[in-house]
């Protein structure tokens, strides 16, 4: 399996993100700490391993701070 694209929405740190990916080795790297390279790794994961429609109580750690909406991934 190849992975083309993500896109988050109310996951966590981000409200609105997209990446493509590109053939090959891709590479993500931040400034600073708490840039949010984990977590798109953790969205990578929930995108692949999880069900979107699920209503599981653990899916709300993903959820944005101070959000009422459930966070998108795909």
């Amino acid at each position: 399996m190849r992975l083309k694209r993500i896109e988050l929405k109310n996951f966590k740190r981000f409200l609105d993100f997209q990446a493509q990916f590109s053939l090959g080795i891709n590479v993500v790297k931040g400034p600073l700490n708490e840039m949010g390279k984990s977590t798109l790794l953790e969205g990578i994961s929930a995108a692949l391993f999880y069900n979107p429609k699920s209503t599981a109580k653990w899916l709300k750690d993903y959820v944005s701070w101070g959000s009422t909406k459930q966070c998108r991934i795909s």
